[in-house]
C-alpha cells in the first residue's frame, strides 16, 4: 500500500498537506476573552474584554480589563507593556482621568491602589470585517467605588477603533473615545499634570538606573548648560515631538504628535499618537515622563474642565506604529492626513 502522501501527490491533492494562506486584509477576531486584530495574517493588536488579573505577588487592586495589549509592530515585535514593575497601573494603551470631582467626592480613575474608582469593560457594541478597513465598537463603565458595597455609574466610555489596510510600513488604527455622564450628575476633572489617553511601553524601554542618570543629569545642568542628555543606551527609549523636542524639553508642550521609541532585542521600533485638531483644548499638552516610557495626552493641564448631561466629551486620536526610527515627515503628513479625517 502506497503512503498517503504519495497517494495525495498522484491524485493532485497535495495542498491538503499546507496550512491555508492567511486571510488577507484586516480581521477583527472576536472570543470570550479579547477582540484579536490582524492584517494579511500577523497581529496588530489586542483589546482585553475578559479582566487581566495582577500577576503573582502584585496587588490585586491593579486588576485590569477594557484597555488594549499587546501592541504589535509590523515586524512583529510588541510595543506595549502591561503591569510595569514601576508603576503597575499603566496598562499598555489605556484612557484614565486622574483627579475626577463626582457628587462632592473625590475619585481617581487612573491610580488604582487608591480603589476609589474603577474602569471596566461592559460590552462589545459591533465588530466589523473589511479587508481594508475593520472596526470594532466597545463601551467601558466608569465607576464610583468610594462605597464598595454600592458602586455608582459614573461616566460610560464608548471606544470606536478603525484599523486600516496601509501594507506592512506601519500598522495605523484610530480611536475615537466618547465620555457620557451615566447619571444626572456633572463630572469635574480636577486640573492636573497628567491623565487622560495614555501609553505605556515595553519592559525593554524600562531601565531601573534611568531616573538616576536624568537627576544626575539635572544637576550637571546648573553647572553646565550644554551638558549632553542621557543616552539612549542609559535611557532605553526616546521620545520625539511634532516639534522634535525629545522628553527632556517636550514635557508639557502642546504638540501634534509624540513617537516613543526605542531598542526591542537589539531592533529600533516606536509607536506615536497623533492628536486630532479638533480635540478639546488641541493641540494638548502631553507629560512626557522623563525617565520611564509612558505618556499621555492631557487636556486638563491647561484647567479643569467639565462632562455634563448636555454636553459629552469627545476625542480621538491616531496610532501608528512602525519598525525602525520614528520618520517625522511621515508622521507631519499623517497628522495633516488624520485631521482631513482620510
Amino acid at each position: 500500500m502506497r503512503p498517503l502522501f504519495a497517494i495525495l501527490l498522484l491524485t493532485g491533492t497535495s495542498t491538503l498537506l499546507h496550512a491555508a494562506a492567511p486571510e488577507k486584509g484586516v480581521r477583527c477576531l472576536e472570543t470570550d476573552q479579547a477582540i484579536d486584530v490582524t492584517l494579511n495574517g500577523r497581529s496588530v493588536l489586542r483589546y482585553n474584554k475578559a479582566t487581566r488579573e495582577s500577576p503573582a505577588g502584585l496587588d490585586p487592586a491593579y486588576r485590569r480589563s477594557g484597555h488594549i495589549h499587546p501592541v504589535y509592530t509590523p515586524g512583529g515585535r510588541i510595543v506595549s507593556g502591561d503591569f510595569p514593575v514601576d508603576h503597575a497601573h499603566q496598562h499598555a494603551l489605556f484612557h484614565a482621568w486622574r483627579q475626577v470631582e463626582f457628587q462632592g467626592r473625590k475619585i481617581s480613575f487612573w491610580d488604582q491602589k487608591q480603589m476609589t474608582a474603577r474602569v471596566s469593560h461592559a460590552k462589545v457594541v459591533s465588530v466589523k470585517n473589511n479587508p481594508q478597513h475593520g472596526q470594532f465598537v466597545v463601551e467601558h463603565l466608569l465607576e464610583d467605588m468610594t462605597n464598595a458595597d454600592k458602586p455608582q455609574p459614573v461616566l460610560t466610555e464608548t471606544w470606536t477603533v478603525d484599523i486600516y489596510n496601509r501594507g506592512n510600513e506601519a500598522y495605523i488604527f484610530d480611536l475615537r473615545v466618547d465620555h457620557k455622564c451615566a447619571s444626572s450628575s456633572p463630572v469635574t476633572v480636577s486640573k492636573y499634570h497628567y491623565g487622560g489617553m495614555a501609553f505605556r511601553g515595553t519592559s525593554d524601554w524600562y531601565n531601573d538606573n534611568a531616573n538616576a542618570a536624568y537627576k544626575k543629569w539635572q544637576q550637571t545642568l546648573k553647572t553646565d548648560p550644554d551638558a549632553p542628555a542621557p543616552a539612549m543606551k542609559v535611557m532605553r527609549h526616546e521620545f520625539l515631538t511634532s516639534d522634535r523636542f525629545s522628553q527632556f524639553r517636550g514635557n508639557h508642550s502642546r504638540p501634534n504628535w509624540v513617537d516613543l521609541h526605542g531598542l526591542i532585542q537589539d531592533e529600533h521600533a516606536g509607536i506615536a499618537i497623533l492628536c486630532h485638531p479638533d480635540n478639546f483644548r488641541a493641540p494638548q499638552h502631553v507629560r512626557l515622563n522623563p525617565s520611564k516610557p509612558y505618556f499621555c495626552f492631557s487636556p486638563m493641564v491647561e484647567s479643569k474642565f467639565q462632562i455634563t448631561p448636555e454636553k459629552p466629551f469627545t476625542s480621538r486620536y491616531r496610532f501608528v506604529i512602525h519598525d525602525g526610527p520614528p520618520q517625522p515627515k511621515f508622521l507631519d503628513a499623517e497628522w495633516e492626513r488624520f485631521g482631513k479625517r482620510e
